[in-house]
């Protein structure tokens, strides 16, 4: 995701002519090179992301509502197409992804975490206490962790964000040793 990141904070020069209209099948031939990874966004899809972003940033949620407000502002006229309803869901798609990214980007530098990196006990997703947790493994913003559950060795991946989440949690349902070594990684 991190070639697909174009910069939504600062308005993007609108694109010359008017939208161009897809059909729900090109919509999705169009927007899966960019969901993929593999293509950058047009200036229209550029355009479009960030009046999508800032609909949401607004506060505007249900489809409908979005989608007459963009529709507006980029003068496509009824807000019923159902063409420009799956252009603006793939925008929506792309841009739910490149939030999440980022999310996950941040939490990564701040735990600053390395194979080897010791972490104790833990409680895990599914609430089972997991001891002698380590990082095993570092892929992008994913760390895979390895503990112990009584003689088992039990291994689970989490984007970094939902382990400083679990981190943060681990203070108020652990024992004194663990919550000493989760407050020391914040």
């Amino acid at each position: 995701m991190k070639a697909n990141n174009p910069e939504i904070g600062c308005p993007p020069p609108h694109p010359a002519g008017t939208y161009p209209q897809q059909t729900d099948s090109s919509s999705l031939k169009l927007w899966w090179p960019i969901l993929s990874g593999q293509a950058q966004p047009g200036p229209w899809q550029v355009y479009l992301l960030h009046l999508l972003a800032r609909a949401l940033d607004d506060g505007l949620f249900y489809s409908d509502e979005i989608k007459a407000r963009l529709s507006r502002e980029l003068g496509t006229g009824s807000a019923d197409n159902g063409d420009f309803g799956m252009d603006m869901y793939q925008a929506r798609e792309f841009l739910t992804r490149q939030r999440a990214w980022v999310v996950n980007e941040l939490a990564a530098q701040r735990l600053k975490l390395a194979p080897g990196s010791f972490l104790g006990t833990l409680d895990w997703h599914d609430r089972k206490r997991t001891t002698s947790c380590e990082v095993i493994e570092v892929r992008g913003n994913h760390l895979t962790l390895q503990g112990n559950r009584g003689r088992a060795t039990a291994r689970v991946t989490y984007s970094a964000a939902r382990l400083e989440e679990l981190l943060r949690d681990q203070p108020q349902k652990s024992p004194p040793a663990a919550r000493m070594q989760a407050q020391a990684l914040f």
